[in-house]
Order: structure tokens, then sequence, then C-alpha cells
């Protein structure tokens, strides 16, 4: 279970069984990145859901990614994230799914990169 750190919001671990805060069976999210993302707006992405002992449950969010995503299009989503700014890391916090422009953007730059192929 290896995470992509793009920015650091402190010490954590990873849950690779059992249920999350929102009773998700990590089981049946084989597959399946996340974006973590914290009030701060400072993110990261990772195979599994995210938990830490030390903080308040739903305060680093994981947002389940579009499916298809995979490790190799962390640096796409990163400079998408850095382009639109802290208000959309925001929007993401509160709304906890990531915006519609964000998706299309992603799914247009994948299909660029297949259609390159």
């Amino acid at each position: 279970m290896e995470q992509t750190k793009l920015s650091n919001a402190g010490v954590a671990r990873n849950i690779s069984s059992g249920k999350s805060e929102e009773n998700i069976n990590v089981s049946q999210t084989k597959g399946v990145m996340y974006l973590h993302i914290a009030p701060c707006g400072d993110h990261w992405t990772g195979t599994s859901i995210f938990a830490a002992k030390h903080l308040q449950p739903d305060y680093v969010r994981s947002i389940a990614l579009p499916p298809g995503f995979e490790e190799d299009d962390v640096d796409l989503l990163e400079e998408i994230l850095d382009c639109e700014g802290t208000d959309v890391l925001q929007k993401i916090y509160d709304s906890k799914c990531l915006p519609q422009n964000v998706t299309v953007m992603m799914e247009k730059a994948q299909k660029e990169k297949e259609d390159g192929q």
C-alpha cells in the first residue's frame, strides 16, 4: 500500500482491512485510488482510505478518484490542482468529491494520452 505524497499533512497510517468511518468495506474498494485532503489544503494520493489515530474522524477526507485513475495520473492531478488553486482544494474538502471541471480536465487529458499512444 504505497502512497505518493504531494504535501505534508502529518503522521498517519493506512487501513488495510476493516471499515472506514463511512462504513465502506476496503475489500470493495480494491484498485481504487484516493485523493486525501486536509482542511488546510494539504493533499496526497494513495491506494487505501486514510486513517490516523491522533486526528478527529473525517478530519482528513479520502475522496475516491474516477474509475481508470492510476498512479501514472498523479502528476496530472497535481498539475490540475495547482492550476486551480486553493479554492478548488477547499471545495473538494467541503463537498467530499471532485468538482466537475477537474473531472472533465482529467478525462480529457487521459483521452489525449490514450490517443497519443
